[in-house]
């Protein structure tokens, strides 16, 4: 039996599909520091300038 025409088509799709998939896994977002956040809490005003200070002193 044959191939079907078209089965080319398919076997692209699927090579894409992967391609995605291992793009999405290794460039995947780059997750923040706990300081990183506390710096846009503290510049969003979220936060006081003294607990800013205390909560940098104990992440180091």
């Amino acid at each position: 039996m044959g191939a079907h025409p078209y089965s080319w088509i398919f076997q692209l799709l699927i090579l894409v599909a992967i391609g995605l998939i291992i793009y999405w896994v290794f460039s995947g977002s780059k997750k923040e520091s706990a300081m990183d956040i506390v710096k846009k809490r503290y510049a969003g005003g979220e936060i006081t300038e003294k607990e800013f200070r205390k909560i940098r002193k104990v992440l180091g």
